[in-house]
């Protein structure tokens, strides 16, 4: 089986799937679909054909996510 199908949640930083990696975006889809798999963005929010949480575009998000004070890491 592959590792994103494995993955509980996928974090997308700053990228676009549908345009920069259409092939990793079907995966992620078959993912999502599956109910296995949480799609987070940081970044540009997409109009992505599955359900994601946009954390917004600040990049101290990451350091949130990092140190466990975003909203998401709880």
């Amino acid at each position: 089986m592959e590792p994103l199908h494995d993955a509980d949640v996928i974090l997308l930083v700053g990228v676009n799937v549908q345009y920069d990696a259409p092939l990793l975006n079907s995966r992620i889809m078959q993912s999502v679909r599956k109910g296995t798999t949480k799609v987070v963005v940081v970044g540009p929010p997409a109009d992505y054909p599955y359900k994601y949480t946009h954390l917004g575009n600040d990049p101290a998000i990451l350091n949130d996510l990092i140190n466990g004070n975003s909203t998401f890491s709880q």
